[in-house]
């Protein structure tokens, strides 16, 4: 049985794939959580629990009062 994607995995793996592409080079700035919800049809929320997850895999860092950077 195949489990469905969370939306908050659809936004992790199309996050990492924009830093792997090279969308998104280290030093970036990502679009805020507020431009990601609006993008992919979520909230705020689900955002944070998708990129919380690529923190943990030291692809972004979160800076405060500077955003989400691309490590």
């Amino acid at each position: 049985m195949i489990q469905p994607l969370l939306k908050q995995d659809v936004i992790t793996e199309k996050v990492r794939n924009w830093i792997l592409q090279g969308k998104y080079r280290p030093g970036d700035r990502l679009p805020t959580n507020i431009e990601l919800a609006e993008f992919f049809g979520v909230n705020t929320r689900t955002v944070a629990a998708g990129l919380s997850r690529l923190v943990s895999e030291e692809l972004i860092e979160r800076a405060p009062k500077r955003g989400t950077i691309v490590r």
